[in-house]
């Protein structure tokens, strides 16, 4: 096997790793924020999607009122489910990483 095989093997593997990665960083993150959605009807919560790309992770809501909820209003809090998500950042990571070793 020639060197610019054994690189390009190894570039697909790793380019698998870092799809396995993303993905499953992506399921742990959008778990996390649904749980943490307050529930009312569950549209909110139902309403929660996350893309993964070649370059970037995505996670959006399309209910109206997902802004209203997370930041709060003057008459209610902010749940606060994204900013408390990103801030498990490292741990969310750790959580995807021990996923795809297994």
């Amino acid at each position: 096997m020639s060197n610019a095989q054994i690189f390009q093997q190894i570039t697909k593997r790793l380019k698998k790793v870092d799809d396995d990665f993303a993905d499953e960083f992506a399921k742990e993150f959008e778990d996390r924020v649904a749980q943490r959605t307050p529930v009312d009807t569950g549209h909110l919560r139902a309403s929660w999607d996350t893309r993964v790309s070649s370059s970037q992770i995505t996670i959006s809501n399309d209910a109206e009122y997902a802004g209203y909820v997370e930041e709060g209003t003057e008459y209610m809090e902010g749940a606060h489910m994204l900013k408390t998500t990103m801030s498990e950042i490292p741990e969310i990571a750790k959580v995807a990483l021990n996923r795809i070793k297994k």
